[in-house]
């Protein structure tokens, strides 16, 4: 492969958590092995979201040394006098307080052909304009997820999706959703966090695409809607890009010396016989939900393998309560006892 061209630049702006940036990473590398030079654009989160968005300078540390043919760039941190209720909108005001920051550092390279972004940091937007460097989001679901065919499903006006029950909602290239199934932060439209993501999608047209990490032949209905534009009636639509799947490909070099035990396990297991349950580093459930659900689930009865993942609870964090709650609820004993050898639960991080 010929050496990346360091005077043509892709500068990607990863959102605040881990989770956030290693996609961004995979993104890089694909975009690295068309001849080009990569930044990634990292906000420091604030002190008193650190361990909540689990971006330590540790963790950072360790994804930048691993991807030494990217180059990473650090936007400063901003903190706040008085703590927000919720961190996740905290996160959206550190990300707006980057936008100078990014905008100069965009200003400062000799030639950026892109600006993509995280699909949270659209207030980056306005870095891009004032820099002169369309604009691109790259969305890391699939194109049948929230929010991509529903940008503007929560604006259409009408009831908020929480007084709506079951009530199915029918939008374009997807099968019906039971309005009760989306995602909390916009079920009600009198909460702030919901109206943050209504303005989120409102400006998501601006962009001059949006990569989607997806096959366009697994999806051809979600993207051919996305494509059509009759998600965004009304509105020019941004061009659709499947450049998927881009995922981690195996464990790093420093963990190949001890292969995790539950890939034992998997390998064990007649096919197609598993179903892998993960609450993911912010899964939100109410506490009852986990024992009454995984109560089931583990029953004798359904005579099927499952594999857990849950994460406890860190010492230093207030703001992950459910996690830790989810991760109590699979290992009670009783739970442990009905899946024991044809269940596994994963206490931390699986490979």
């Amino acid at each position: 492969m010929a050496e990346p061209n360091p005077n043509l630049t892709v500068v990607l702006h990863a959102c605040l958590g881990v989770g956030h940036l290693i996609p961004m990473v995979e993104l890089a590398k694909l975009v690295l092995s068309r001849v080009l030079s990569i930044t990634i654009a990292v906000p420091t989160p604030p002190a008193s979201t650190a361990d909540f968005f689990d971006t330590s300078a540790s963790a950072v540390a360790a994804i930048t040394a691993a991807n030494q043919a990217v180059s990473f760039h650090h936007l400063p941190a901003s903190d706040y006098p008085v703590p927000y209720p919720d961190p996740f909108l905290q996160m959206l005001d550190a990300l707006r307080l980057t936008i100078p920051a990014l905008a100069a550092f965009l200003r400062s390279l000799p030639s950026v052909t892109a600006l993509v972004l995280d699909l949270f940091c659209v207030d980056a937007l306005d870095a891009a304009e004032s820099a002169g460097v369309p604009a691109y989001f790259y969305y890391t679901s699939y194109a049948g997820a929230p929010p991509p065919p529903h940008y503007f499903a929560v604006t259409d006006g009408g009831a908020s999706f929480k007084d709506m029950g079951k009530e199915p909602l029918r939008f374009p290239g997807v099968p019906p959703i039971p309005a009760s199934d989306m995602p909390h932060t916009v079920l009600d439209r009198e909460d702030r966090t919901c109206a943050e993501r209504i303005r989120h999608y409102a400006r998501i047209p601006e962009a001059r695409g949006v990569p989607v990490n997806t096959y366009e032949w697994l999806e051809a209905r979600a993207v051919r809607a996305l494509r059509d534009g009759v998600c965004v009636p009304g509105h020019p639509t941004p061009l659709v890009y499947p450049i998927g799947s881009l995922i981690v490909k195996g464990q790093e070099a420093a963990e190949k010396e001890a292969r995790h035990a539950c890939l034992a396990w998997l390998d064990a297991q007649p096919a197609r016989s598993v179903v892998f349950l993960c609450f993911g580093s912010l899964g939100t459930v109410l506490t009852a939900q986990p024992r009454r659900r995984l109560a089931g689930w583990g029953a004798p009865a359904t005579g099927s393998c499952g594999s857990c993942g849950a994460r406890p609870r860190t010492q230093a964090s207030s703001s992950s309560r459910a996690p830790s709650r989810i991760w109590t609820a699979c290992c009670q004993r009783a739970f442990l006892d009905r899946t024991r050898d044809r269940g596994m639960v994963v206490k931390m991080w699986a490979p």
